[in-house]
């Protein structure tokens, strides 16, 4: 099964820190769970941050048996794959977010661009990458749109009140003319972004 879900930039900045802890304490990277507190999201308060630290550490021993700097990484024969499945969400997400920050140019400028949110993810799970585009200001109303016109299309078929069917299906014609010409450049962005991930889009 697949889904869709519509979310603003700020819930999937949020979801990629979580998958970003989340894969690397799958890994042994228990020191990481100082990020809470770099956040600066959770209220606690004043700690020894070395002795927070040194916990970490002992945990990781504890569990993995891991010395200082050690870990499966993400690409490791032992790394589990809900960690790499993280991974690539998160590599994809970031990718998207971060060409869209810059107008998604059709080319990169690595003058500006040189940062690692800017590669093609690279999958390293056997789940397949998933997609994710911005979604474009009216397109609820190309929906509606498409639901009137299979309406109005069902109509002429039935042979029911055939000619006020035509005249709206013809109003509706129009309408998703005027958006799909409006919005031409957007949407062809949209499938070239596709199309050079290797997806198909038809």
């Amino acid at each position: 099964m697949h889904y869709r879900a519509v979310l603003s930039e700020t819930q999937i900045q949020i979801i990629n820190r979580a998958l970003d802890l989340f894969s690397r304490l799958l890994i042994g990277q228990v020191e990481h769970l100082d990020d809470i507190y770099i956040w600066r999201q959770v209220k606690t308060k004043q700690f020894d941050m070395d002795k927070f630290r040194k916990l970490c550490f002992e945990i990781k021993q504890l569990v993995f048996g891991f010395s200082q700097g050690e870990s499966f990484g993400i690409h490791g024969p032992k790394t589990p794959e809900d960690a790499q499945i993280a991974w690539d969400i998160q590599q994809v997400f970031r990718h998207r977010l971060s060409w869209d920050r810059v107008g998604n140019p059709p080319s990169r400028d690595w003058k500006t661009m040189n940062g690692v949110n800017f590669d093609n993810p690279l999958k390293s799970s056997t789940e397949p990458l998933c997609t994710i585009r911005k979604v474009l200001e009216n397109d609820k109303g190309c929906a509606s749109i498409l639901e009137e016109l299979c309406d109005a299309a069902e109509k002429i078929l039935k042979h029911e009140t055939y000619k006020s069917s035509f005249t709206h299906l013809s109003n509706k014609l129009e309408k998703a003319k005027k958006f799909l010409e409006e919005h031409k450049e957007e949407m062809v962005n949209c499938i070239t972004d596709e199309v050079s991930k290797g997806k198909n889009v038809v």
